[in-house]
């Protein structure tokens, strides 16, 4: 279901749904909302374990750590610190760390979803087509995204040539950089290059067509407002 919901109203609802959980102090409404980001990372087909629990490792490390801080750190009485409930509901610390830690984990998980569920192609396409991006800046963007992984092995080779020709270059050196940014400079003037000769423009055709259906209208809508409703409701 989430690998076929329109990249544009996906980022659209996902960001407007990020929003409103930043307006209730609502533990209960972030759990719902780890629920909602966790079904649709199990759910999906582009999405594999590997992919899922190298993220999520950090994002519990920091969710145990703000509710360690929002429970020792928080302003109320030394008795009521020492205890975690009281008269059936909870204290004000576990409440705040509760609050603070499943808000982050909330946050994280529907960034995951949104990330690890879209297709970049797909996305730059939809950007195109229903949000009238220019395809010049669309393209530039998936160009730039593609050229991030292959950072990472330039400046090795890079250090590598150095270290060849006798030149020691720590890892604080700038000279390596440098070079990597020139290179950088000189694959996007090639690749601007490239896009203008194939006719890049907004009356070039493309062979992946994205449209906006009734499901995905309805779920981009129901998304945000059923977390609206359930934050005012103080479930």
């Amino acid at each position: 279901m989430i690998d076929h919901f329109n990249p544009s109203l996906k980022t659209f609802s996902f960001m407007i749904t990020s929003v409103i959980i930043g307006f209730f102090e609502n533990w209960h409404l972030n759990l719902i909302m780890c629920i909602f980001g966790l079904g649709c990372l199990i759910t999906s087909k582009r999405v594999t374990i590997k992919s899922l629990i190298f993220p999520l490792i950090p994002l519990i490390i920091l969710a145990l750590s703000f509710f360690v801080a929002g429970y020792k750190f928080y302003n109320e009485s030394l008795i009521s610190n020492r205890v975690v409930m009281i008269g059936g509901h909870l204290t004000g610390a576990l409440e705040n760390g509760l609050i603070l830690s499943s808000r982050l984990f909330a946050y994280g998980l529907i960034g995951l979803a949104y990330s690890l569920t879209n297709n970049r192609l797909e996305l730059i396409t939809s950007f195109i087509q229903q949000c009238k991006m220019s395809p010049k800046l669309a393209y530039g963007i998936l160009a730039a995204l593609h050229l991030l992984p292959n950072l990472k092995k330039d400046y090795n080779k890079i250090r590598l040539n150095y270290q060849i020709r006798g030149l020691k270059v720590s890892y604080l050196s700038s000279k390596p950089l440098f070079t990597l940014l020139i290179r950088t400079i000189n694959w996007s003037e090639y690749v601007s290059r490239a896009m203008e000769a194939k006719g890049l423009n907004e009356t070039r055709t493309s062979y992946l067509v994205m449209k906006v259906t009734l499901f995905d209208t309805i779920l981009a809508i129901s998304l945000p407002l059923i977390t609206l409703i359930l934050g005012i409701m103080k479930i």
